[in-house]
């Protein structure tokens, strides 16, 4: 029982719960997005091939020739390679991108196995995203700034021409609704692929032709 002469107790307000929770979720982010914690961002991470495929994305895409482009026919198939340091990755062995038609259906037949899928020395897969504890962060960080809500950040993610990003999964199928380029990258942060190692190739195959819309015809 309260003493009568006692001051009554003060109970926090709205605001001071809000203060607080402010830098907790801050000091989540950064740390999930491998800011803090760890080494500094822009490093090699140890690994050979990691500064290979940085340097490789700052020394610009010259691959990215639409003069090599390849339309797909029906029963075609084409190998695409995407870098993970390249938030417009998805070019063919030779050069130019894989063309897509609206109408027509595709399949990722398969997704390699990438022998580095590194976010800022976190390791992930290219269909599941972040692996081990960060990824109880990752449902919050997709949301605040990921370049897409429908795919793990750092999967395997793609859109056709300036369409609508998708996740892309083995032995999953796909109709575009407009004829354009395919581009493949990891669902990173925009600006935060610098700190990105590794590369994955997966193949799509046209399944159908497109279909055909043709106007009604009077005797």
């Amino acid at each position: 029982m309260r003493n009568a002469g006692a001051p009554p107790r003060a109970v926090p307000s709205f605001r001071v719960y809000r203060q607080l929770a402010l830098p907790l979720i801050a000091i989540v982010a950064l740390c999930g997005c491998g800011l803090v914690g760890g080494a500094p961002r822009f490093v090699s991470w140890g690994h050979a091939s990691c500064t290979d495929a940085m340097s490789a994305c700052d020394a610009g895409n010259d691959r990215d020739d639409a003069s090599r482009d390849r339309d797909l026919q029906a029963g075609e198939s084409a190998v695409v390679t995407v870098r993970a340091c390249d938030p417009e990755s998805g070019q063919l062995a030779g050069g130019g991108r894989v063309v897509l038609r609206a109408g027509r259906t595709y399949r990722v037949a398969s997704i390699g196995q990438a022998e580095e899928w590194l976010d800022a020395g976190v390791l992930a897969t290219p269909e599941g995203g972040w692996l081990g504890s960060r990824r109880l962060f990752e449902p919050l960080l997709r949301v605040l700034g990921a370049r897409t809500c429908r795919a793990p950040i750092y999967a395997l993610v793609a859109r056709v021409g300036s369409g609508r990003t998708f996740p892309l999964r083995s032995g999953e199928s796909l109709v575009p609704s407009v004829d354009g380029r395919l581009v493949a990258f990891a669902n990173d942060w925009p600006g935060l692929y610098a700190n990105n190692c590794g590369h994955v190739a997966f193949t799509v195959e046209a399944i159908e032709e497109a279909r055909q819309l043709h106007a009604p015809t009077h005797d």
